[in-house]
């Protein structure tokens, strides 16, 4: 592993946002959710 640091392993992850939630609230789940999703394709953050 690169610096000494262990691989990141397979994670699961649940997020549920309130349906009313705000639009910076609904804005940063929607940046969880594709900064993850970059993840599970390229494994880079």
């Amino acid at each position: 592993a690169k610096d000494g640091m262990p691989e990141i392993g397979t994670y699961n992850l649940a997020m549920v946002v309130a349906p009313d939630a705000s639009a910076p609230v609904k804005a940063v789940a929607d940046h969880i959710r594709a900064t993850f999703e970059l993840f599970r394709e390229t494994g880079k953050f």
